[in-house]
Formats: structure tokens, C-alpha cells, sequence
């Protein structure tokens, strides 16, 4: 790791790094919210990281609508053992004007899903 989640060289051995990854579930993810807004927390708890990690996700699913939907990268609530994720509406482009609103239903119905990846600290300094 070149630096840590606060831009800073990190102090622990480089055994200590450890990366984890999963899935909220492709056609089985318990969104939540209501029309044009859904979220969903993941939990990190078996990573067994000691501080909080740098993570990147991905939103997944089965119409190429999700590649639309805002917020899906953006995190909220980031600890070591876990993290919100907020979908809040989609991207308007040239070729895609849709002006509906998501729904959790929907959301399930179309087997969206959070991916996820965290690089984090297992040992203490």
C-alpha cells in the first residue's frame, strides 16, 4: 500500500495488509429506500480489519440500466467493519433520456448488486 485511506504512508508491515472482497448478491441484495433512491450496507466483519480500509465498488445486475445509476461508487458511513452505499438516481446522457425513478423492487427485480473489494490493515501497528 502506498498510502492509506487518510492519503498517509502506512506504519505497518506489509504481512499485516490484507485484501477482501464480496458480494451484496447477485438477484438476493435487501435493497431498501423508495422511488429514485435505494440503499443497501454491507458488512466487512470477517475482513477482521483493524482500522478502516480503502474500498472500491461496483453496482452489478441484469439490464444495462445500473450503468446509469449515481452514487453507486460513492460510500457513506466507511469503518472498519462495513459501509453504506446510497443509489440516487440515474445518469442522463444523449443516448439514454430515461425519467423514471428506481425502486427497490425494481432494483431486486433486476438482480442489482453491490460488488466490493477493501484493502485493510489486519494487525496493529
Amino acid at each position: 500500500m502506498v498510502a492509506d485511506r487518510s492519503g498517509k504512508k502506512p506504519s505497518n508491515p506489509p504481512p499485516c495488509l490484507e485484501i477482501c472482497v464480496g458480494s451484496t448478491g447477485y438477484g438476493s441484495t435487501d435493497w431498501t429506500g423508495w422511488p429514485g433512491y435505494l440503499t443497501i450496507t454491507v458488512d466487512m466483519t470477517q475482513c477482521g480489519f483493524k482500522t478502516e480500509p480503502i474500498v472500491t465498488t461496483s453496482l452489478d445486475g441484469d439490464s444495462g440500466v445500473h450503468s446509469y445509476a449515481l452514487g453507486a461508487t460513492s460510500l457513506l458511513y466507511l469503518t472498519k467493519t462495513g459501509f453504506t452505499v446510497q443509489v440516487t438516481g440515474e445518469a442522463r446522457t444523449a443516448y439514454y433520456q430515461s425519467s423514471y425513478k428506481i425502486t427497490p423492487h425494481l432494483a431486486r427485480s433486476r438482480k442489482w448488486s453491490v460488488m466490493w473489494s477493501a484493502v485493510g490493515f489486519v494487525c496493529e501497528d
